[in-house]
């Protein structure tokens, strides 16, 4: 699955047993508009150098949509890395 259509490169990031969370952005306008989101971290020295991983997804349920679900490839973030 890729954000480019049927095929495209992209990776589906799955692991169950993580106990992670979703964050969901607004609906998205076209290209050219992207869905704009914020997530705060509390100020903690605990969460120096943690790692998150992230990962974009695009869901279009119109009739004509290929892919209907689209992903974008993983995203390693560390904070204050």
């Amino acid at each position: 699955l890729g954000m480019a259509g049927g095929g495209a490169a992209g990776e589906l990031l799955v692991d169950l047993s993580s106990g992670g969370f979703t964050l969901g952005g607004g609906a998205w306008a076209g290209a050219g508009t992207p869905v704009v989101w914020n997530a705060a971290l509390p100020a903690q020295w605990s969460l120096y150098g943690a790692s998150f991983y992230l990962q974009g997804a695009l869901i279009d349920a119109s009739p004509s949509a290929d892919p209907v679900v689209g992903l974008s490839n993983g995203v390693r973030l560390v904070v204050g890395g």
